[in-house]
């Protein structure tokens, strides 16, 4: 298999266990869910899923050379969403009167993150 191909399937998969893990985390802290399990199984799911975004992001970036001669501005946009992601991860934990307002800023973060690759508007 083609070493793009596999990086690609890590990228995506560490994407899909960031947008789990955020919903996860909004429906825990709704639910007053204090189980300790849940709450760990959550974290680790949201750690080991930016570690693969960050991981297949980056490893695209070299394999597909689209910072080969500076870093295009949606490449850019692309890694402050990863942070503000991170970010809104640590709101909903740290502050549950947000966890509401975060599920669909969330899917609007996830828009903005697609809108970026495929329509790389700069």
């Amino acid at each position: 298999m083609d070493k793009q191909v596999v990086v690609y399937l890590l990228h995506l998969i560490g994407i899909f266990m960031i947008f789990m893990a955020l919903g996860g985390a909004v429906v825990r802290v709704i639910a007053k869910d204090e189980s300790k399990e849940l709450k760990r199984l959550i974290g680790i799911t949201f750690g080991l899923g930016m570690i693969l975004v960050i991981y297949g992001g980056m490893s695209l970036m070299v394999l597909r050379e689209y910072a080969k001669g500076g870093m295009p501005s949606w490449l850019v946009v692309k890694l402050i969403l990863w942070f503000v992601f991170a970010a809104t991860f640590s709101l909903i934990i740290r502050k549950p009167d947000a966890a509401k307002s975060m599920w669909g800023a969330v899917i609007l973060l996830g828009a903005i993150a697609v809108y970026m690759v495929y329509g790389r508007p700069f």
